[in-house]
């Protein structure tokens, strides 16, 4: 989102594109064979491209792993601020301002959809954009939940704990199943070592 990241993305890329060039260019000044200098300037192309894609995935998939994790209890306090009393858009910066303090991405995410509905949006399009910009499934699901919700007029907050329990439920899910890939994952080093 800020102007300094895009800065360091742009000069990123135009580093690894200029390092193959000046690589080539000290190859071709090495007197190598032009198979060999050909190979490796290509090799060196190949590596040097992929590794501003591989920076901004990873980066994504830590967003997203942080969003996931934090989202459960987000909802809970969305839950319990609807329950004090709260209107929709009250509750939704009441919990990106409390999130602050533990993900930052996730309250940067509902401070951005608290501010496009103050500008206008209807709530419908602000909450789509939510999930669209993250890209979790399950706030997708809660997105998705939440506008039928919306559209139907039943009760918000039944839906949400609902919501609630199913993500918590897929979350433990994970965690099982990381667990028992786990032994399978050691195998091969522990053979190594033996």
């Amino acid at each position: 989102r800020r102007r300094r990241d895009l800065q360091r993305w742009v000069t990123l890329k135009r580093i690894c594109f200029l390092l193959p060039c000046i690589l080539t260019a000290i190859l071709v000044l090495l007197d190598l064979s032009m198979g060999r200098v050909l190979l490796l300037s290509g090799l060196s192309f190949s590596i040097f491209v992929l590794i501003p894609r591989i920076l901004i995935l990873r980066s994504i998939f830590r967003r997203r792993r942080e969003i996931e994790k934090h989202l459960p209890d987000a909802l809970d306090l969305f839950i319990l601020c609807l329950e004090a009393g709260l209107s929709f858009d009250g509750a939704l910066i009441r919990v990106a301002e409390e999130e602050r303090r533990v993900s930052a991405q996730l309250s940067r995410e509902l401070t951005i959809t608290h501010h496009e509905m103050l500008a206008g949006k209807p709530r419908e399009e602000a909450l789509k954009n939510l999930a669209w910009r993250c890209g979790v499934e399950d706030l997708s699901v809660l997105v998705g939940a939440i506008l039928q919700t919306l559209r139907f007029g039943t009760g918000l907050v039944r839906t949400l704990r609902v919501q609630a329990d199913v993500i918590r439920k897929k979350r433990i899910e994970r965690i099982r199943a990381q667990i028992l890939k786990t032994p399978v994952k050691l195998i091969f080093p522990l053979l190594f070592f033996i």
